[in-house]
């Protein structure tokens, strides 16, 4: 599968499976999709500031980053750290964006996909509280918190932490799983 195809999929899941149980999670809003598109303005929310939709709640328009994945379920947000190719990633630009109050997601939604495309988990929680617990994680050596490359031989694509839900949420800080906290 080619990375457009990949991308167009991952739209379709978002847009067909998660944003319901996303509704069930943290209730009714309307959802706007940026990711994908060739407007200038959603090309630069996208690349720039981690958005992939935008979703209105409340009269109130918020950021969601996004990434659905094939199973193995990890139960866990990735946030990438590095790239082979030098880009900036979404480490560096939440971080950057957090502390000069920059526009970035409001949300962080990760979830899991089985072979059928169906959604097997998925959460939510919080952009900035998602990389205070990362960046809390690493400056006191959280054990929870995994490095991981993308290829075995890390030669790949990209380095990222892998951010487990239950210690997320061990450490008191608001992620909501689906499907554990359905109501």
């Amino acid at each position: 599968m080619v990375w457009s195809d990949d991308l167009e999929n991952s739209k379709d899941v978002f847009c067909k499976q998660a944003t319901p149980i996303l509704k069930k999670l943290i209730g009714d809003f309307c959802f706007l999709p940026l990711e994908g598109t060739d407007e200038p303005v959603a090309k630069h929310m996208d690349k720039r500031c981690c958005i992939d939709y935008i979703i209105v709640k409340d009269g109130r328009s918020r950021g969601v980053a996004s990434r659905l994945q094939h199973l193995p379920d990890y139960k866990s947000f990735t946030i990438r750290t590095s790239r082979d190719s030098g880009a900036l990633t979404e480490f560096h630009k939440l971080n950057d964006a957090i502390k000069n109050k920059g526009l970035r997601p409001t949300y962080h939604v990760h979830g899991y996909v089985d072979d059928d495309g169906k959604i097997v988990s998925l959460a939510i929680m919080f952009t900035d509280e998602l990389m205070d617990y990362l960046n809390e994680s690493l400056k006191f050596g959280n054990p929870a918190i995994r490095y991981r490359h993308t290829h075995d031989d890390k030669d790949g694509q990209a380095g990222f932490y892998a951010c487990f839900w239950d210690d997320i949420k061990r450490k008191g800080y608001r992620v909501k799983v689906y499907p554990e906290d359905m109501t």
